[in-house]
């Protein structure tokens, strides 16, 4: 009842729509994991409906903060998320820890992490699993390299593990 009186049908009406963007990739994601018909998938496809409640309480919270205090605030975050993007762009091909990335900031793991997932709703991880396929993607198009060095040249020792998690992410096969 709580969470209801909080969130209602104006939240969901008014999400921007890169937080839309997101969600609608979570219901899809979803469909891919009832899909797969096992426990586990099914327990995933679970913790993505939670996600999206989540996400749309975040909203609806955020929609009574005062604007003056989340500026403050947003314009920190939004300097350490650049600054942290571009330290993934310059380094998405080698292998690279939480506390590396943080050090390198200036900043703790724990709150880089925290920031990093709520001013974008993955993981710092996540992030770099993006980027690293959408790397290889390009790489794979030009046809200049084979699987396994397409691998190493994007930060994975092991083409198996790489082309599962190309997969995974792509929908296909490498």
């Amino acid at each position: 009842e709580e969470y209801f009186r909080l969130v209602d049908n104006r939240v969901a009406a008014a999400l921007p729509a890169h937080r839309k963007a997101e969600i609608t990739l979570l219901f899809d994601q979803m469909r891919a994991d009832l899909a797969g018909g096992g426990d586990p998938d099914r327990l995933l496809a679970r913790s993505r409906v939670h996600t999206v409640l989540l996400l749309l309480l975040r909203e609806a919270l955020a929609a009574r903060c005062p604007p003056e205090a989340v500026s403050r605030g947003r314009a920190r975050r939004a300097v350490l998320m650049r600054r942290a993007k571009e330290y993934l762009a310059a380094n998405y091909a080698r292998c690279v820890s939480l506390d590396e990335i943080a050090a390198a900031l200036g900043v703790s793991p724990y709150y880089l992490s925290r920031v990093f997932s709520e001013e974008s709703d993955f993981s710092l991880f996540s992030y770099l699993t993006a980027l690293r396929m959408d790397k290889a993607r390009a790489l794979l198009r030009e046809g200049k390299m084979n699987v396994s060095e397409v691998a190493r040249a994007v930060g994975y020792e092991n083409a198996n593990y790489f082309a599962k998690v190309f997969r995974k992410h792509c929908g296909c096969a490498p």
